[in-house]
């Protein structure tokens, strides 16, 4: 019996996803306040949409998603969804970070030209601060939420250790790949989407795949 992988949907933007997201009992529900993402929910439908969730009996974490946002901004945000992470893409540094008041997700985009060594030294840093890690792939032209799939050997020793989540290109035709690296846990978006728009199924099937691994 493995470790249970933690499990986190992202982009979501309607109800119906919401539900399954909580009857599939998944870890983490993921919300992009990132207005250049197709993915993109404005605060007044976070607002609406997070009261549908907590009308239900499931319990999640919520994350919101920022990128290049103001610490005074997200902490408007997280007080006032009252949400459980804050996760955090595109530059920041140590001191941005620090007036962030609620717990965090780090996202840090992996590059064809790293290096195991480099890569761990900045999760190890953030990690000493308490700090969740997202890896995810990079592009210039995106924060994150690429759909792209990095290089999974340059942290197979990594995505092991407690609170990194591997996130990019994950779908369930690689996501058995995935797991046997054993990553702490995972963050899909793209994957288990149909033309663009969460799909129920895809969703259902990806945890279920991820539950089923760990049985083995």
């Amino acid at each position: 019996m493995k470790n249970k992988t933690k499990i986190k949907i992202c982009g979501i933007k309607k109800f119906n996803n919401a539900k399954c997201v909580l009857e599939n009992k998944a870890d983490y529900l993921g919300l992009i306040f990132v207005k250049k993402s197709k993915r993109y929910i404005n605060f007044l439908k976070a607002e609406k949409l997070i009261g549908e969730i907590k009308k239900t009996n499931y319990k999640t974490n919520i994350v919101g998603v920022f990128e290049n946002e103001s610490p005074e901004t997200i902490n408007d945000y997280m007080e006032k969804l009252k949400l459980d992470f804050a996760q955090i893409a595109g530059k920041f540094d140590d001191d941005l970070l620090g007036k962030i008041k609620y717990p965090k997700i780090v996202q840090i985009s992996i590059k064809e030209d790293d290096n195991e060594k480099n890569i761990l030294k900045i999760i190890n840093h953030y990690r000493t601060l308490n700090h969740k890690i997202l890896l995810d792939s990079f592009d210039k032209n995106i924060g994150g939420g690429t759909g792209k799939k990095f290089n999974w050997k340059l942290v197979k020793n990594i995505i092991k250790s407690e609170n990194v989540f591997l996130a990019g290109g994950l779908n369930s035709k690689n996501i058995k790949e995935a797991l046997n690296f054993l990553p702490w846990g995972v963050d899909i978006s793209s994957g288990v989407e149909e033309n663009g728009e969460k799909d129920n199924q895809k969703i259902a099937k990806f945890i279920k795949m991820v539950r089923k691994y760990e049985k083995h």
